[in-house]
């Protein structure tokens, strides 16, 4: 590795923004370029790392004024590279920006307002036209030109729109120093560069900080120019996820993602405080993203406790929730004798349980009056279930008995029953692949099958989604 310093300032920066690049020297010097014009009034460092680029990347990088680059011989990985550049910084924040990213109006100003608003913030990442996990900004725009101007009206710093996030992908992110000296470095054995940036950010939250989804800061992604060759050559998505279960016993797929149909199915009323109890929630992504939407309605005062019925959650639900319980969900009343909510949010396990009318009698005891509870149920006409029992199957919990499905007509006859009010169906989700899609048509096809249209939709709904109520 070599490093040269450029005629970098003695006094500490306020930020030390690190670009890390292995080839795509046209995307890069659009990215370069973008740093100085949109950052040019911040007092920041501008640290190039050179991955062992071939196409003129160093060079280019070492004819920068003031620069301090870092030039690898070869491919030494994105997290190696990067660590690199933290370990080279002087900043009183770094700033981690992608090659394949453009800068905007306000883009630093934003984050920065983000990050010293609360200690506690350890990392904070700018939205995109082009990324995952509820990070995108929708923007109609056809040329860089109209990108900017869309980017510099929407650039407005906004506190309502800083979301506190499980994890959040950092193509363009700021950090405090300090959260490397808690939270250790990236960590290299994500290889291929996907999933280190959960793990890092699974390591942040569990060092004390907050991780924030700045949604009033945009910027351009060209969408990951590298990284996509080696998706399709080495299955690295595949193994990068293995890596991570491997870790943390956690799979991000399933884990790491919020449900927006419960999230949506919630009754946001404007209110001084609001109760949430999260139950089976996974990393408690889904409570958590409900306590944002509150804000936007500016209820600050959000209370979030959750419980589970698989303890290798509880390391992170503590991260988010006020209380954190582990137990069956046949004797939840036994951890909450006293406290009552404003909403509950059941998200998963339902079918674990035999006798589900003596759960939803206690849930409705956990509930303040006008209390919402929202969940989702497995269908039990779904394709995958009729071809378990065709195989001689049984729908058994972890228990060995026979556990019901139910139909909605079944779930709504329960709820009468039991006195809510307002019983909805608000959704449901359609789990079906292009294979599954075929063997559904094949069932369908089979003699007296009446309505092949009701009976391909009863046959792909994996689950419903109801919103209950009590007076």
């Amino acid at each position: 590795m070599e490093a040269s310093m450029g005629n970098g300032k003695k006094k500490k920066p306020l930020v030390s923004i690190i670009v890390l690049a292995y080839n795509h020297l046209e995307y890069t010097k659009l990215c370069i370029e973008s740093i100085y014009k949109y950052t040019s009034h911040i007092d920041f460092e501008l640290i190039a790392v050179n991955n062992g680029s071939s196409d003129g990347t160093k060079e280019y990088f070492e004819s920068l004024p003031g620069a301090k680059v870092i030039n690898f011989e070869k491919n030494v990985g994105q997290w190696n590279g990067f660590n690199a550049g933290v370990k080279a910084s002087r900043g009183r924040y770094i700033s981690i920006v992608g090659n394949d990213t453009i800068l905007t109006t306000n883009w630093m100003d934003n984050l920065l307002k983000c990050i010293k608003s609360d200690k506690k913030i350890g990392m904070a990442a700018a939205g995109a036209n082009v990324i995952d996990n509820h990070q995108m900004i929708s923007a109609d725009y056809s040329n860089l030109e109209e990108m900017q101007q869309f980017a510099k009206e929407y650039n407005k710093s906004n506190p309502k729109k800083w979301e506190e996030r499980i994890r959040i992908i950092p193509t363009v992110c700021i950090i405090r120093p300090e959260v490397f000296k808690k939270a250790g470095y990236f960590d290299p054995t994500f290889r291929f560069g996907e999933y280190g940036d959960d793990d890092f950010c699974f390591r942040v939250r569990r060092a004390g900080y907050k991780l924030i989804f700045a949604g009033d800061t945009f910027i351009h992604h060209f969408g990951s120019v590298t990284t996509d060759i080696e998706h399709k050559k080495f299955n690295s998505l595949a193994i990068s996820r293995q890596l991570f279960m491997d870790k943390y016993g956690l799979d991000i797929i399933r884990d790491g993602f919020y449900n927006a149909m419960l999230v949506d199915a919630i009754e946001y009323r404007k209110k001084q405080a609001v109760k949430i109890l999260g139950i089976n929630t996974f990393c408690g992504c889904t409570p958590l993203q409900i306590k944002n939407r509150f804000k936007t309605i500016d209820v600050e005062d959000v209370y979030i406790s959750t419980f589970t019925e698989d303890p290798k959650y509880i390391t992170d639900l503590k991260t988010i929730s006020e209380s954190v319980f582990c137990g069956s969900l046949d004797n939840i009343r036994q951890f909450y004798r006293q406290e009552r909510f404003d909403y509950i949010v059941l998200e998963e396990g339902l079918e674990r349980h035999q006798n589900i009318e003596f759960i939803f009698r206690d849930l409705k005891n956990l509930l303040n009056d006008r209390g919402q509870l929202i969940f989702i149920m497995e269908n039990e006409s779904y394709f995958r279930n009729i071809i378990k029992l065709i195989n001689g199957g049984t729908l058994c919990s972890e228990n060995d008995f026979f556990y019901p499905c139910y139909n909605k007509d079944k779930l709504i006859k329960l709820f009468e029953t039991l006195g809510y009010k307002n019983i909805t169906p608000v959704g449901c989700q359609i789990m079906a692949s292009e294979d599954d899609k075929k063997i559904i048509d094949s069932m369908i096809d089979l003699p007296g099958i009446k309505n092949k249209e009701i009976s391909r939709c009863a046959l792909s709904i994996a689950y419903f989604v109801f919103s209950l109520e009590v007076d």
